[in-house]
């Protein structure tokens, strides 16, 4: 996990909040396709904390 950390640091920041951007999509994308069945709120906050 350190690893991938680091190799992230060194990418530029628009590549960076393009990814960011495209995680979240694909996660409200399946959260959506679920329905209120499942709770996708973790996934949510671990995107945050990611791009924090």
């Amino acid at each position: 996990m350190v690893r991938l950390l680091e190799r992230l640091e060194r990418r530029s920041q628009p590549f960076l909040i393009l990814v960011g951007l495209a995680v979240l999509v694909v996660i409200g994308l399946i959260d959506y396709l679920t329905g209120f069945e499942m709770v996708f709120s973790v996934f949510y906050l671990l995107e945050v904390g990611l791009a924090a």
